[in-house]
């Protein structure tokens, strides 16, 4: 096979995934699924990593789709067929990461006398997604976009430890290397979430608008997701974590503004208040109409 990227189903670096719960009517009365996902990745830090990624790279899409999603879909037996589901997203990842050969120490800001130990893993990589529905015999691009992404993955160390124990740390620091943050990556397209300027005194309980948008080809129907955000009014350690629920359907294209109060988080570490905005949506969505 040719590319930089493999394309063996699950056991190298393609998976494929049928997400559909609610059916779509076509070719007589043969049930097609809403959406599935075929996800392919270059990353080449060792076979087993490889295989990690395709798999969570799924799991972690399919979380992007609640309604259209079963959580009992199958994996199908091999490649992905056209014309298999209406829509079908496409995932191209490519990543690089870094263990280092020995340990950082971080000291636990809420009791100074102690510090913990992690090894850390720094990965810059690339996500390219296509989103694709099925028309006239072909996957027709509905959108398609590419994100660039850098996180640093932490393995919590035990209080001792020798040099004997770091090939087994780096080991295992790559095997929890998880892509966590497509999920994120993804949603931040489908459902821009835009937290509006904070009100109250910093590293008090705040108050702000939240804008989110609507911008998949599907209805969202209802929406919770809890956001962390810093504050960029002070230069002290300060962090917010606030909920957001929309429950009115959302059409395509529209938006909403949602108030939300977040509240001061006491974090044990220095680089946990550093952090980007994060947030963790749940949508659920309504299938397309034919």
């Amino acid at each position: 096979m040719s590319g930089s990227a493999r394309f063996i189903l699950v056991s190298a670096a393609v998976l494929v995934m049928s997400c559909g719960s609610a059916p779509w009517t076509a070719r007589g009365a043969e049930p097609v699924p809403e959406i599935d996902v075929v996800a392919r990745t270059a990353a080449r830090a060792s076979p087993a990593h490889t295989q990690m990624v395709l798999q969570k790279l799924v799991e972690y899409a399919r979380g992007c789709f609640g309604g259209l999603v079963p959580d009992d879909a199958p994996v199908p037996a091999g490649a992905a067929k056209d014309g298999a589901a209406r829509f079908r997203l496409f995932i191209e990842h490519a990543a690089t990461l870094k263990t280092a050969g020995h340990a950082d120490k971080d000291t636990v800001l809420t009791d100074k006398d102690y510090y913990a130990q992690f090894l850390l893993t720094h990965e810059k990589g690339v996500y390219k997604f296509r989103l694709a529905e099925w028309k006239d015999a072909r996957y027709v691009n509905v959108d398609q976009w590419t994100s660039p992404y850098a996180v640093v993955h932490r393995l919590s160390l035990p209080e001792h430890f020798t040099s004997r124990d770091m090939p087994a740390f780096r080991a295992k620091a790559l095997k929890y290397a998880y892509p966590r943050n497509v999920k994120q990556v993804l949603l931040s397209h489908l459902i821009p979430i835009r937290i509006g300027q904070s009100r109250g005194v910093p590293g008090k309980e705040q108050s702000c608008q939240v804008i989110v948008k609507n911008a998949s080809p599907w209805t969202l129907q209802s929406l919770q997701a809890t956001l962390r955000w810093p504050d960029p009014r002070t230069k002290a350690q300060v962090r917010y974590e606030g909920a957001l629920t929309v429950t009115a359907p959302l059409a395509p294209g529209a938006q909403t503004v949602v108030p939300c109060l977040g509240k001061p988080l006491t974090l044990d570490f220095r680089w946990q208040y550093l952090e980007p905005v994060e947030i963790e949506a749940s949508p659920v969505f309504a299938p397309a109409k034919p």
